[in-house]
C-alpha cells in the first residue's frame, strides 16, 4: 500500500482543495474512474485494492459511498494476505452503517476464525471486535469462547487476546451471545496464565461480563488477588512489563476494578496450587505497598512516573473504600494527605490525591485525618481557579462533614454557590451540597452532658437555607428552594418545647423578608425576593394553622413569653405579617411562578379566616385574572361557610412545596460523576409518586420582573428602647473562621440584631393592634 502512487496522489489533491465544490468535484470524477475500473473484467489486483482504499478515504472524508461492497468483500475472501488485509480494512469502515451487508461477510468471517492462521484469524477477530452486530454477535460468540479457552500450545496468545477483546464486544452488544452460567472451571485455568497481555485483556473480558451475574465470578476471587500479591509484593514481572518502575500497572487495574464487580466479602479461601489463602491479609499487604510505593515519589519525579502511580493510587483507594469493613482501620493516608497541603504540589497531582481521599473519606481512619487537617483542606479549596480540582476539593470536604466542622465546610460551599462568576455546573453543585449539609445537621442538637440531654441550637444552618434561597431562585433549582423551605418550615412546627428556638427560627425567616437597615431604623420595608416571600408565606400558613390547632387566636403560638418577641413584636405582628404576604401575592404575579403562587394565596386565606385580615382580600382574589388563584380563592370562600371549624381547618391546609418529596441526596450522581442531577434524572421513590418538581420555569425576555410597589398601608412603627443598645452580630461557630477573611464575600453577613438587655420590657407599638375591620384589603396593592 506504501507504493500505491495513485493513492498518494489523490488524498494529495484533495488535502490541497480550499473550497468543499472543490473537493465534490475531485470525489466525483475519482468515483466515475473507479465505477469504470469495477465493471471492466480487465482490472487486477493491485486496482481493486487501490481503488477500495480510496472509496474508504472518501467515506471517512464523509462522502456517501453506495458502491464497491462486493469488490471488498471479494477481497476478503482472498488468501491473498495484501488482498485480505484491504478486504478487511476497508470493510471495517464501511459496514459500520450497513448492518445488511455484514449477513453476507459472516461466513468468511466464521471459516477464518475456525481455521485458526496466524494471519487471517486475528484480522476477523479485529473485525469482530469493531463492526460485528447483535445477530453476527450471535453467531460468532462461541468460536471467540474456544479460541479464548484453548491452549496455549493450540493457539498462541496473540490469538487469544484478540478473541478475548472480540468475545467482550459480542457480549456487550448481545449479551444472550455469551453462556456466563457454564464457565467457571475455564476461568480458573485462564487465570494461571504468564502472558501479561493475554491476562491484560482476559480481565477486561471478566469485569465486562461480570455485571449482571457478579457470583459466577466468586470462584477466581482467590486467583485474582493472590496474583495482585506476586505482581505487587512478590515483584514476578519480567523487565519488558515494568513503565517507570511500576509493574504492570494496567493489568493491576483491571484487577481491582474487577474485584469490585464481586461481592464485599474476604475469608480464607482454598488454592489447589497455594494451599490455605487469607483474602483479607494478602490484599492488605498489596494495598499497603502499594501506597507505600506511591508516598515514595517526590514531586520531581517524571510527569509520567507520578501519573501512573497516582492512577494506581486512586484506583487502590476506591478499592479498599469497597472493602472498608476489613480496613478502615488499617490503612494509612498520611502522605496523601501532605500532598493536599503542600504548596508545590502540581494540580493534576493535588486533583489525583483529593480524589483518592474523597473516595475513602467514608473510612474511619481516613475521615479522621481529613478531618485533622479540615482546616488546610478548606484553604486550598477556597482559593483554588481550576474548577475541576476545587469541584473534586468540595466533594472531598461534603463526604468528611460532622457536626463540628459543617459549619466551616457549608460557609465555603455557599462561598462557591455565590459568585457569580463562577461556572453554573460548579454552582450548582455547590449549591445542592450545602442544603444538604444544612438539612443534615439541623437547628437542633441533642447532646448529653452529664447524663442529661441537652438541646444545643445551631442556628448557623438556618441562617445558611436563607442565603442559599435566593442562589437557588437564580440557578432556577426548585427543587432545592422547595427542600430548604420545607427544611425550615419542619424545624418550626412541633418545637413548642423549645420557644425560644422557635422565636429565633421565626424571627430569622420574617426579618429577611424586610430591609435590614429599615429594621434597624424602627421601619419595615418588605423586599422584591419572590422565593424569599414565598418561603416565608409557606411558613406562616403551617404557623397559623399550628396555632388555631392549639386554640391560639394569634399567629404564631408559644413563643409570646420569648425574649426576641418582646424586643422585636411589630416584626411579629398581624401588620408585617400581611405585608409579606400582600407583596408575595404581587410578585408572584408574574406568570414565571406559577408553581409558587398557590402558597402566597393560602397565606392570605389563612389570615382571612383567622380574622387577621378582612374577607374583602379573599374576594379580591376571586376576582383575579388567575384561573388557578379563583379557584383556590372561590373554594376557600365556600369552605368557610361550614360550621364545624376543625374541618374547616383540615381542608384550607396549603398543598406542599414538594409533589414528591424525596431527600437532595438523591440528587447527586453516582458512579465517579459529581455533577448534580436535573430534576428528570431524579428517580421515582415509589409508583405512587406524582410528577417530579420542576425548575423554577424561566421568565420569557417579554416579561418584565414585577418591582417592589409601595403599599398605602404605612410601615408598621415601633419605638427604640430609651437606652442606645449596642449592635451585636450573632457568633459564628466553630470552624467559620476557616475561610479566608472570614464569611466568603459572596456570601451575605448574618442578619443583625440589637443586643437584648439583661431584663427587658416589653417594647410598645407606635400603632395600636389591627383591627379585622380596619385591615387594608389588596384593593390598594394591586392597583396597578
Amino acid at each position: 500500500m506504501s507504493t500505491m502512487r495513485g493513492l498518494k496522489n489523490f488524498i494529495a489533491d484533495v488535502r490541497a482543495t480550499i473550497a468543499p465544490e472543490d473537493e465534490l468535484k475531485i470525489v466525483n470524477e475519482e468515483k466515475a474512474k473507479i465505477r469504470q475500473c469495477f465493471a471492466s473484467p480487465k482490472a487486477d489486483s493491485y486496482d481493486r485494492r487501490k481503488y477500495c482504499l480510496k472509496l474508504m478515504y472518501m467515506h471517512i472524508l464523509g462522502h456517501n459511498i453506495d458502491f464497491g461492497l462486493l469488490q471488498a468483500s471479494q477481497l476478503m475472501t482472498s488468501k491473498v494476505r495484501d488482498e485480505k488485509i484491504v478486504g478487511y480494512i476497508v470493510l471495517g469502515e464501511l459496514l459500520h452503517d450497513n448492518k445488511d451487508f455484514l449477513r453476507l461477510v459472516t461466513q468468511t468471517i466464521m471459516y477464518d476464525l475456525q481455521q485458526v492462521n496466524e494471519f487471517a484469524t486475528p484480522l476477523a477477530l479485529t473485525f469482530v471486535a469493531n463492526v460485528a452486530n447483535a445477530e453476527m454477535a450471535e453467531v460468532v460468540a462461541p468460536a471467540c469462547m474456544q479460541l479464548v479457552a484453548a491452549q496455549k500450545t493450540q493457539v498462541n496468545s496473540y490469538i487469544r487476546k484478540k478473541a478475548a477483546l472480540a468475545l467482550l464486544h459480542c457480549y456487550r452488544i448481545n449479551p444472550a451471545s455469551v453462556d456466563t452460567e457454564n464457565i467457571n472451571s475455564m476461568l480458573i485455568t485462564l487465570m494461571e496464565a504468564k502472558n501479561v497481555g493475554f491476562l491484560s485483556c482476559l480481565t477486561h473480558l471478566l469485569y465486562g461480563i461480570s455485571d449482571t451475574n457478579s457470583k459466577v465470578f466468586e470462584v477466581i476471587k482467590t486467583r485474582a488477588i493472590y496474583l495482585l500479591s506476586k505482581i505487587i509484593i512478590k515483584k514476578e514481572v519480567s523487565v519488558d512489563h515494568q513503565y517507570h518502575g511500576c509493574p504492570c500497572p494496567w493489568l493491576i487495574i483491571s484487577l481491582m476494578r474487577f474485584l469490585r464487580r464481586l461481592a464485599p466479602r474476604l475469608e480464607e479461601a482454598q488454592d489447589k496450587d497455594h494451599g490455605l489463602i487469607n483474602q483479607r491479609t494478602m490484599l492488605e499487604s498489596v494495598i499497603n505497598e502499594i501506597f507505600k510505593m506511591c508516598s515514595g515519589i517526590s514531586s520531581s519525579a517524571p510527569v509520567d512516573k507520578q501519573q501512573i502511580f497516582w492512577a494506581l493510587a486512586y484506583e487502590t483507594g476506591v478499592l479498599s473504600n469497597y472493602y472498608a469493613e476489613y480496613f478502615e482501620e488499617t490503612i494509612k493516608v498520611d502522605f496523601m494527605i501532605k500532598t493536599v497541603t503542600a504548596k508545590d504540589t502540581k494540580p493534576n497531582v493535588r486533583f489525583a490525591a483529593i480524589s483518592t481521599l474523597a473516595e475513602m473519606s467514608r473510612m474511619v481512619n481516613v475521615s479522621i485525618a481529613i478531618r485533622a487537617n479540615i482546616r488546610s483542606i478548606v484553604e486550598i479549596v477556597s482559593y483554588e481557579m481550576d474548577f475541576s480540582l476545587r469541584g473534586k476539593g468540595q466533594v472531598l470536604l461534603f463526604n468528611s462533614a460532622d457536626v463540628e466542622t459543617a459549619e466551616g465546610i457549608v460557609l465555603c460551599l455557599l462561598g462557591g454557590a455565590k459568585a457569580t462568576r463562577f461556572p453554573k455546573d460548579y454552582r450548582e453543585d455547590s449549591l445542592l451540597r450545602a442544603a444538604i449539609l444544612c438539612e443534615r445537621y439541623g437547628l437542633y442538637s441533642t447532646i448529653e452532658a452529664d447524663g442529661v440531654d441537652t438541646v444545643k441550637e445551631s442556628l448557623w444552618t438556618l441562617r445558611a437555607m436563607i442565603n442559599l434561597l435566593p442562589t437557588a431562585s437564580e440557578l432556577h433549582l426548585r427543587f432545592i428552594w422547595a427542600n430548604l423551605a420545607n427544611a425550615i418550615m419542619l424545624k418550626i412546627v412541633g418545637a413548642d418545647e423549645y420557644p425560644d428556638l422557635k422565636a429565633q427560627v421565626l424571627f430569622q425567616v420574617i426579618s429577611a423578608c424586610f430591609n435590614q437597615e429599615q429594621i434597624q431604623q424602627g421601619n419595615l420595608l418588605v423586599v422584591d425576593d419572590p422565593l424569599i416571600l414565598t418561603t416565608a408565606c409557606y411558613i406562616i400558613t403551617e404557623s397559623v394553622f399550628e396555632s388555631f390547632g392549639k386554640g391560639y387566636e394569634g399567629i404564631f403560638y408559644g413563643i409570646e413569653s420569648t425574649r426576641l418577641y418582646a424586643e422585636y413584636g411589630p416584626l411579629f405582628s398581624a401588620e408585617a405579617i400581611f405585608q409579606i404576604v400582600s407583596q408575595a401575592i404581587i410578585m408572584l404575579s408574574n406568570g414565571s411562578f406559577k408553581e409558587e403562587q398557590p402558597v402566597a394565596v393560602s397565606a392570605m386565606i389563612a389570615l382571612c379566616y383567622m380574622s387577621l385580615c378582612p374577607m374583602e382580600n379573599l374576594q379580591m382574589l376571586i376576582e383575579s385574572p388567575v384561573a388557578d388563584v379563583q379557584q383556590r380563592a372561590a373554594e376557600a370562600m365556600a369552605i368557610m361557610q361550614i360550621p364545624d371549624r376543625e374541618l374547616v381547618a383540615t381542608l384550607l391546609q396549603q398543598t406542599p412545596l414538594l409533589k414528591n418529596i424525596r431527600g437532595l441526596e438523591a440528587m447527586i450522581k453516582k458512579g465517579g460523576s459529581d455533577k448534580p442531577y436535573r430534576d428528570e434524572d431524579i428517580p421515582e421513590s415509589d409508583e405512587n409518586d406524582a410528577t417530579p418538581a420542576t425548575y423554577v420555569e424561566e421568565a420569557s425576555e417579554s416579561i418584565q420582573p414585577i418591582q417592589s410597589q409601595p403599599s398605602t398601608m404605612q410601615p408598621v412603627q415601633y419605638a427604640p428602647p430609651a437606652q442606645q443598645i449596642p449592635q451585636q452580630v450573632m457568633q459564628q461557630q466553630t470552624l467559620a473562621s476557616m475561610i479566608p477573611g472570614g464569611v466568603p464575600a459572596a456570601v451575605p453577613a448574618p442578619v443583625t440584631m440589637p443586643m437584648p438587655a439583661a431584663a427587658p420590657a416589653p417594647v410598645m407599638q407606635t400603632m395600636p393592634a389591627p383591627q379585622p375591620v380596619a385591615a387594608p384589603g389588596l384593593n390598594d396593592l394591586l392597583s396597578l
